[in-house]
């Protein structure tokens, strides 16, 4: 069973109708430890919430572990009577699984009850219908059943040969159930990995467009700068034309002097060449 026995009758507390029904039938018939008064409870329940809310299948399954609680008493005439009823309805719903389940039990309450050939034929039909409706749980059931029988007659040439069949059903199962399980895994495992991709992608798509965002930040940055340099470059250009016009004024301004002044002038170089002379020094020195 998948949940908890206490977790079942934790959900039992606030469940109604067919849910408290399928909840009573799954802890009478799921539960070796619970006691046989109390899976008979359960199971009573279980069939008068089936039959007010008229589910011919949940009293059917109620009929089956009531006959199951009342074996677990020994009380073999109730149980037979119990199961016979659940084996009627499944007849009448054309439940082939049910059919089989059934057929199982009522070859159990016969063997428990020492009727060997009863038990016998009810098990082998038990196992014939669930082999039709191939009921592997069913199948494996019905033949440790008749193991165990066989096994009790001391016929166990027979009773190895059922064993034999139990350990390819239960390898079957196995191999079944293993591939439930890795085909769960690998539905997690790829879900996991796309919303893993997902992330990964919206990260990216994040990244790349503060990326731009930044990109973008610094051509407009750029743009600023350069505007900023050209309007530097031309108040330089601007400052510099002024700057050559005062230099050429001033030049114009001392040349004027000096080539008027009275007296004489002469500018050479650090070596003693001639640079420049005024017509006052050429009249003095008569050149």
């Amino acid at each position: 069973m998948t949940d908890s026995l206490q977790a079942l009758e934790n959900r039992l507390e606030s469940a109604t109708g067919l849910e408290r029904s399928e909840l009573l039938i799954s802890l009478s018939l799921g539960y070796n430890n619970l006691s046989p008064a109390k899976a008979q409870s359960y199971a009573e329940e279980a069939l008068t919430l089936a039959i007010q809310e008229r589910s011919r299948s949940l009293e059917a399954e109620s009929l089956n572990a009531l006959g199951r609680a009342s074996l677990g008493q020994l009380a073999y005439s109730e149980a037979l009577e119990q199961l016979q009823k659940s084996l009627s309805i499944y007849e009448d719903i054309d439940s082939q699984e049910g059919i089989a389940e059934v057929l199982g039990t009522i070859g159990l309450v016969y063997h428990s009850d020492g009727e060997r050939k009863k038990a016998l034929e009810y098990l082998n039909r038990s196992l014939e219908t669930a082999e039709k409706s191939e009921a592997l749980n069913l199948i494996l059931e019905s033949c440790r059943s008749l193991s165990e029988l066989y096994e009790k007659d001391r016929n166990f040439k027979k009773a190895l040969e059922y064993h034999r069949r139990m350990s390819e059903l239960e390898e079957k199962l196995f191999s079944e159930e293993k591939s439930r399980i890795i085909a769960r895994i690998d539905a997690v495992f790829q879900t996991e990995k796309a919303e893993q991709e997902a992330e990964i992608n919206r990260l990216r798509n994040i990244e790349l467009n503060e990326k731009k965002q930044l990109i973008e930040a610094q051509a407009e940055s750029l743009q600023r700068a350069n505007v900023k340099i050209s309007v530097h470059r031309e108040e330089l250009i601007m400052k510099n034309m002024e700057l050559e016009k005062l230099l050429k004024e001033k030049d114009e301004f001392l040349s004027r002097m000096v080539k008027h002044i009275s007296d004489g002038v002469m500018i050479d170089d650090q070596k003693g060449k001639i640079l420049y002379v005024n017509d006052r020094f050429l009249e003095i020195f008569s050149l």
